[in-house]
C-alpha cells in the first residue's frame, strides 16, 4: 500500500556521487496542487487514481494529519500497513483502508487548514508522492543547499573537507570535518566541524550546527540553528542561518578542548554500602528527558547503568564492579552510539543530549 523509501550513506570520497543523487531527484520532481478529491483518491491497491503513484509512509502520514486526528492510525491498521500479516491477515483489508481515507478526504477537503491547496511533492521516476506540503512552502532541492553550503564554506576562513552524508529519501544530513585535530596523540582525540539538514518534504526545517568528533566516533551537537521552509526572503534567511553557525565555531573549538578532560569524571551508579545509588540514575533520566520521551531516556539509562542483566529489570543492588566504575564517558558513549541507529532528527537530539552532558556542571569532580 505504500512505496519503501531509500537510505543511502556516502563517504569522505563520495560528495560527486551525492550531487549526482540529489540532482537526478531534483529532476525527476514536480510539484502538483490539489484542488479536488480526485487529485488524492486512491485505489483498491493503494496508488493514486489519477496517475498511478504510491504514496511514501511520510506522505501518507502527512495526508491523514491534513484530514483527520488519528486517521492514520486508523487506516494504516486497517490496511495492516504496519502489522503482521501472520496474525491479522483475516483481519486486513487494504481497500476497506482506502475507502475509509478516500471517503474521509471528500469530507474535510475544504476544512481550515485541510488538503485543498496543498501541493503533493512528486517523484516521476520512482513513480511515488514523496510528500505534502502547505501552499506557503518553498521547496529547497537538496541539490541547491548542497551547492549553498560548498560556496559558504570556500570563503570560510577555517579549511573543512566533507566527512560523510547520508540520504533518508528526501532527507539529507552532512557533515564537514576540519582537519586540525584537538589533542592529537589524546586517546580522545577531537575534530570540530559543521552538520547541516534539510528536507525536501516539509517535515522538519533546514538545520544546522558546529559539532565536535571525538576518537572519530563520538559526535556531539552544539546548540542547532533553524529556519523554516516558508515565509519571505528565504534565501536571505537562510544565509543569515549559516553565518551564525559560522560565529559558533571559536566558542565550540574552546569547549572542546576543555572538555577532553572531563571524559575521566567519575559517574557511580553504586553507593558506598553496594546499593543502587538512585539520585544518580534519576538525575541521568531528567538530563535526558530535556532531549528526548521519557522511554527512550529509561531505555537509555537501562543500558548505562544495568548492562548485563539478563531480563532487563533494575536490579535493587548492583554488583558489577564495571558499573561501579562507570565513568562520564561511558555515559556519553552509550549515548551518542544510540545516536547513529536512530532517524536524522532524533540523532540530532540524541547528540544535543551528549553534548550537554558534558557541558553541564551536574558532573564536576568530586
Amino acid at each position: 500500500m505504500l512505496a519503501e523509501t531509500t537510505y543511502i550513506e556516502f563517504g569522505p570520497t563520495q560528495l560527486n556521487d551525492l550531487l549526482l543523487q540529489t540532482s537526478g531527484v531534483d529532476r525527476d520532481t514536480t510539484l502538483s496542487t490539489i484542488n479536488t478529491a480526485a487529485d488524492v483518491e486512491l485505489d483498491a491497491c493503494g496508488r493514486l487514481v489519477s496517475n498511478g503513484f504510491l504514496l511514501t509512509p511520510l506522505a501518507f502520514s502527512q495526508l491523514c494529519q491534513c484530514v483527520a486526528r488519528g486517521l492514520g492510525t486508523l487506516v494504516s491498521d486497517i490496511g495492516g500497513i504496519y502489522r503482521s500479516r501472520r496474525a491479522y491477515d483475516s483481519a486486513i483489508s487494504i481497500p476497506l483502508a482506502v475507502r475509509i481515507l478516500n471517503d474521509c478526504v471528500r469530507l474535510r477537503l475544504h476544512a481550515i487548514d485541510g488538503l485543498s491547496g496543498r501541493s503533493m511533492i512528486q517523484n516521476h521516476r520512482t513513480r511515488t508522492v514523496d510528500g505534502i506540503v502547505g501552499p506557503n512552502y518553498q521547496l529547497l532541492p537538496n541539490c541547491q543547499f548542497i551547492d549553498a553550503l560548498g560556496d559558504m564554506l570556500a570563503t570560510y576562513d577555517i579549511p573543512m573537507d566533507f566527512h560523510e552524508a547520508t540520504l533518508d529519501g528526501r532527507r539529507l544530513s552532512m557533515l564537514y570535518l576540519s582537519g586540525d585535530t584537538i589533542n592529537p596523540g589524546d586517546r580522545y582525540a577531537a575534530n570540530c566541524g559543521m552538520y547541516f539538514s534539510n528536507s525536501e518534504v516539509g517535515e522538519t526545517s533546514v538545520r544546522g550546527a558546529v559539532v565536535i568528533q571525538y576518537a572519530r566516533t563520538l559526535r556531539l551537537m552544539n546548540k542547532t540553528h533553524s529556519i523554516s521552509h516558508t515565509g519571505t526572503d528565504f534565501a536571505k534567511r537562510l544565509n543569515k542561518m549559516l553565518k551564525t553557525i559560522a560565529a559558533d565555531w571559536s566558542p565550540t573549538v574552546r569547549v572542546a578542548e576543555r572538555l577532553q578532560s572531563k571524559f575521566h569524571i567519575p559517574v557511580s551508579f553504586v553507593s558506598e554500602d553496594g546499593k543502587l545509588n538512585t539520585l544518580e540514575r534519576d538525575r541521568l533520566e531528567v538530563q535526558l528527558t530535556k532531549h528526548v520521551d521519557t522511554k527512550l531516556a529509561q531505555q537509555l539509562v537501562r543500558r548505562i547503568v544495568y548492562k548485563g542483566s539478563r531480563d532487563g529489570e533494575l536490579p535493587r543492588r548492583v554488583v558489577s564492579e564495571e558499573i561501579a566504575s562507570r565513568r562520564l564517558y561511558d555515559i556519553v558513549h552509550v549515548v551518542s552510539t544510540a545516536a547513529k541507529s536512530n532517524q536524522q532528527l532524533l540523532r540530532e537530539k540524541l547528540e544535543r543530549a551528549a553534548f550537554e552532558l558534558l557541558t553541564q556542571d551536574t558532573y564536576s569532580r568530586r
